[in-house]
């Protein structure tokens, strides 16, 4: 009986090590910070969009707002579809993310 109290405490204990991280987790990203992307040789990768070598570029992901949304950028260079040759095109996607259960 003695063996199973005390696997119970250390799960007990676990799980609220666990949900101490989660709420560290809330609060940091309830301070975030704005998500920089630096588009790296931009005028090499413009060439190569309008060579249809390249023609999607994305940044890595990152978390946004109070709430912790995932989300990661996308860039076409050269445009899409109908602004092909005259606009850059960029997306905005949302992705799912580590704190989703826990987001309103």
């Amino acid at each position: 009986m003695k063996v199973e109290h005390q696997g119970i405490n250390h799960k007990v204990s676990s799980l609220g090590k666990h949900l101490s991280e989660l709420k560290q987790k809330q609060r940091d990203i309830e301070t975030f910070s704005p998500y920089t992307w630096k588009v790296t040789d931009f005028w090499e990768r413009f060439r190569r969009a309008r060579n249809d070598i390249e023609v999607r570029i994305e940044s890595d992901s990152f978390y946004v707002g109070p709430q912790g949304y995932k989300m990661k950028l996308a860039m076409y260079p050269n445009g899409t579809k109908e602004a092909k040759n005259a606009h850059i095109s960029l997306y905005i996607a949302l992705m799912k993310g580590q704190y989703d259960a826990i987001l309103p």
